[in-house]
């Protein structure tokens, strides 16, 4: 954990360590506690986060969005017949 000595947004010096809550709203996960801090004060309430944390789960959100993506691709068994024609002859075309 980190501690943070005075708030960079209002510089109130009450800035308190706490479980927060980061929005992801992907595939059902609405969202995602991390151990960050929060400045007191009710008019800023600026919030600070570990940056390995945010880049876990901005990998995170990737590699959903890329699931997601592959999914919906069918395998070239599941295609039509002239998909699967004009497929395997735009693969000959680009080897030439």
């Amino acid at each position: 954990m980190f501690t943070i000595e005075q708030c960079v947004m209002c510089g109130l010096t009450d800035v308190l360590n706490q479980t927060l809550s980061i929005p992801v709203n992907i595939n059902g996960i609405v969202s995602v506690n991390v151990l960050g801090a929060k400045c007191a004060n009710p008019n800023c309430g600026e919030e600070y986060y570990n940056s390995e944390d945010t880049e876990v789960i901005r990998q995170f959100e990737e590699i959903i969005k890329r699931q997601a993506l592959l999914s919906r691709i069918k395998p070239m068994y599941l295609q039509s017949k002239e998909y699967q024609i004009s497929s395997a002859k735009a693969a000959r075309d680009d080897d030439e």
